[in-house]
């Protein structure tokens, strides 16, 4: 998906208190379908590496990393999302992100961009992705007929607990 990168966005008022005002999204490939999430809140983007499995996290949380001289969770947003695990992690990426304090990373196919959004807004989920990965998503941005699904970081993370990570 090729968005400009000086992209202008309808929220059409409907949910803009709601939604945090985004300027930059971190855009990236699950599962063939484009997702950005707020640049603010990532940290780092690594190539994929050694994932620690053990612990009990959920289904989504293939382990932890060492990062920063700390462990921090991997979440399989593949799997967050209602996908299978990737038959191939070697060409993946991990994106540390950090929300409120606590740190994770998430496993993505293939970074795109940081693309530049207007604080105008976003139009809101339709009801069949509600169905589906829309208690995740923030909204919809849509140019021409492309969608770049913005997800929701709170959301994503709400059911991992982070106490759990060991800090070295």
């Amino acid at each position: 998906m090729q968005l400009s990168k000086k992209a202008k966005i309808d929220r059409g008022g409907v949910g803009a208190e709601a939604l945090p005002q985004l300027r930059q999204a971190v855009c990236f490939y699950i599962n063939g379908v484009e997702y950005g999430i707020d640049v603010n809140g990532v940290e780092e983007i690594i190539r994929m590496r050694e994932i620690r499995t053990g612990g009990d996290w959920p289904s989504s949380v293939r382990g932890t990393i060492g990062w920063r001289e700390q462990e921090i969770p991997v979440v399989d947003l593949r799997v967050k999302l209602g996908s299978k695990a990737a038959d191939d992690e070697a060409e993946m990426r991990l994106v540390v992100i950090n929300y409120k304090g606590r740190t994770a990373a998430v496993m993505v196919d293939s970074i795109t961009e940081v693309l530049r959004i207007e604080s105008s807004g976003v139009t809101e989920v339709p009801d069949d992705e509600i169905r589906s990965v829309g208690e995740y998503l923030q909204g919809i941005y849509i140019e021409d007929e492309n969608q770049l699904r913005l997800l929701d970081v709170p959301r994503l993370l709400g059911d991992i607990r982070f106490a759990a990570v060991r800090q070295d």
